[in-house]
């Protein structure tokens, strides 16, 4: 068979009649990172921007069929987990999981976000058992990763701490959104952790209706980031930035919230997040002093002989960078 040069991300999850999440954004995102996506679609879902009406899930043997045949010919280099239904759309999945060696990101989705549910229950054990184990990266908003829990999250300062508990549950890492948390300082923070190392991703706060498919979309992102050949933390943050893009640009289009708009890959500085290996603290940044205008074009030079030569010169702003001082 000829080798192949694109990579492949699968996405594991439901359809979203309306467009905005689910394997739909998942493809527009894999588009815009120019990978190729498959599907195995996990449940047809009737909903729009503004309401769930009604969700059929996938029969196992049709759900059986769509894996063989990715897997006889397709075969992920990535697979990105979403919308799995119920006990028997996870158990199937994770029967297939046991035996693949890519990277697997899951993203728990259990409710829309037009408001309905998108599992049987609020989270099955089957998933924490089963599933969670095989996840290399897990990615709950605030509410699932309660779910999963089982408690109440109260704010930022108790996300390194339910990270850990996910992790000791069973999961190799995981990325808890902070979206549904306050934001602190006019940004948005995300925390991920395997257990042993640990930082925070801080955005810019995104103030805007149209937010459908978020979750979706960042998950997403990563899978295809990581299927690229970047490494996990590189993948977080160009898909965080992806999707505050994303955010930025959106726009309504029916009576709901409208869809993460897909723009193609993050451009604008203002987009990337920042990291930190602590939680940033309430109030205004450190920032550099002002320098009275734009520095424009300057010399850098190794030493004090050079500034001399330079001073003569008329130059007004030098930077003294010595590496080796005895």
């Amino acid at each position: 068979m000829a080798s192949r040069k694109k990579p492949i991300v699968w996405s594991i999850a439901g359809s979203d009649s309306g467009g905005g999440a689910g394997i739909q954004a998942d493809l527009a995102t894999f588009h815009d990172f120019g990978v190729h996506g498959c599907t195995v679609v996990t449940a047809i879902t009737a909903q729009n921007s503004f309401a769930l009406g009604h969700v059929s899930v996938t029969p196992r043997r049709t759900l059986a069929a769509q894996i063989n045949a990715l897997d006889s010919d397709l075969q992920a280099d990535v697979i990105k987990l979403g919308m799995l239904a119920d006990d028997g759309v996870v158990t199937m999945v994770a029967k297939y999981l046991a035996s693949y060696i890519g990277f697997v990101v899951c993203d728990p989705v259990m409710v829309s976000s037009s408001g309905g549910e998108l599992s049987s229950t609020s989270l099955s054990e089957c998933l924490i058992e089963k599933l969670l184990p095989r996840c290399d990266l897990l990615t709950p908003n605030l509410g699932e990763a309660e779910a999963i829990l089982n408690r109440e999250i109260a704010g930022l300062e108790e996300v390194e701490r339910a990270a850990a508990d996910i992790v000791a549950l069973g999961a190799r890492s995981v990325l808890i959104k902070g979206g549904h948390l306050s934001a602190r300082n006019n940004e948005r923070h995300d925390y991920w952790s395997d257990g042993v190392d640990g930082f925070w991703l801080s955005g810019a706060n995104v103030d805007t209706f149209n937010t459908h498919g978020t979750g979706c979309s960042l998950s997403s992102a990563i899978a295809a980031g990581l299927a690229r050949g970047y490494a996990l933390p590189d993948a977080l943050v160009i898909a965080k930035a992806y999707v505050s893009q994303g955010l930025r640009m959106g726009v309504q289009l029916g009576g709901g919230p409208g869809p993460v708009a897909h723009v193609g890959w993050p451009q604008q500085l203002i987009d990337f997040p920042s990291l930190r290996r602590r939680l940033p603290a309430d109030g205004p940044r450190p920032s550099f002093p002002s320098c009275d205008g734009e520095l424009g074009l300057y010399p850098v030079v190794d030493s004090a002989d050079w500034i001399e030569r330079l001073l003569a010169c008329g130059v007004k702003t030098i930077q003294l960078r010595v590496k080796d001082l005895e």
